[in-house]
This record gives C-alpha cells, structure tokens and sequence, in this order.
C-alpha cells in the first residue's frame, strides 16, 4: 500500500468468499533459497508452463482482474526461513498450497527433451540428404544403439551435456538432502558423525 497513490481506489474481486484465489489455479509453494532462485524459476517454467504463457510476480499484484476465471498453475517460491507466512497466506487467502520440491534436473531434461522431440517431428524431410552422412558416419563410428545416440542428440539440442542433482530442501544444485534416522534421540546434530563413500 505504501506504493500506491493517496487518491487511490480499492476495487473488492472477492468479498466475503473464503476462497480468495482462483480455485481453476494449482496452488504450490516451492522452498527456495535466495541463492538458489535463478536456477530455480527457469526449471519451474519449463516444467509448468507446458508450452503456455507465464507470468511471474514478484512480492507484487498486478491485473488481479484479468487474471482472476485463467487456469493454471501458481507457484510461490519463499525462503524455508519464512515458511510460517505461507500457512498465514494459506489462512488469510483461502487458498492450500501443495507443498512441492524444485524441479529435479532429470525432470527439467525429461520436459526439455518432449519439446526437443515434438520440435524434431516438425522439421522438413528437405534437411534429411543434407545432414544423412553425418548421421550415418556417427551410428557407424559408435558402439551406442540408434536409440541412445539420438537420446543424446535431443539432450545436447536443448543444452544438456550432464545432469546435476539438487536439494530438495534448499533448491541448491550440487546439494543432496539427506535423512538421518536414529534408534534413539538426537538433542544435537553435533552428535552425528557419517561416514561417506560414493
């Protein structure tokens, strides 16, 4: 409010309706550090959006009026230091969100290469005899099936070389999330001591 013009007006879309959102929109919060959020928002449009259009907002509202009988997906990303706000939001709004992880990178790639394989189906045959030997010197050169060098093809056309893992808790690439259990309690987690070998 502190942003809004003093002669401003308030226009109520709800009332007195328990549910405040849209109830044709998916609901989900996602846990994401700060640090992670770059790597995160790419990786949820690509496996949300579906092809569609997406719009994301950032500690604003905007159009509230346009966007209020859209279907879709909604995806609030908050920092996990902060997620008793999500249950006041879930409280004052209506609404309950599912609880959901980042996107894995395995699952980013799966979407990325239906894309990848749907865009394939859509070339011209015109560019087949223009890149055929190259595909044969390629299947002849290599111990891998057809099937598999084309697996490759599709991930190296949409920017895949390898995949990482990431934390489901904190949405950090390169991090794992561990569960430790116990026989007995643990009223430190100085008192673990784990032994790695990968």
């Amino acid at each position: 409010m502190r942003f809004l013009k003093v002669d401003r007006k308030t226009v109520d879309l709800v009332g007195n309706e328990k549910l405040k959102a849209s109830a044709s929109v998916k609901h989900l919060a996602l846990p994401c550090n700060k640090a992670a959020t770059a790597q995160v928002i790419p990786d949820i449009i690509r496996c949300y959006s579906h092809g569609g259009r997406t719009i994301i907002f950032t500690e604003t509202k905007d159009s509230a009026s346009e966007l209020s009988g859209n279907t879709g997906v909604a995806v609030m990303l908050y920092e996990p230091r902060y997620k008793h706000s999500v249950s006041r939001l879930e409280r004052e709004s209506g609404v309950k969100f599912e609880h959901i992880s980042a996107p894995q990178p395995t699952d980013v790639a799966q979407s990325a290469g239906s894309e990848a394989a749907d865009a394939i189906a859509s070339v011209s045959d015109s560019v087949i005899p223009i890149f055929r030997q190259q595909a044969e010197q390629l299947l002849s050169s290599s111990s891998l099936s057809a099937a598999d060098l084309l697996a490759k093809a599709l991930a190296k056309a949409v920017g895949y070389t390898d995949i990482k893992k990431r934390s489901l808790l904190s949405s950090l690439e390169d991090y794992s999330t561990l569960h430790l259990q116990t026989g007995r309690p643990m009223w430190s987690p100085g008192l673990t001591s784990a032994t790695w070998s990968w």
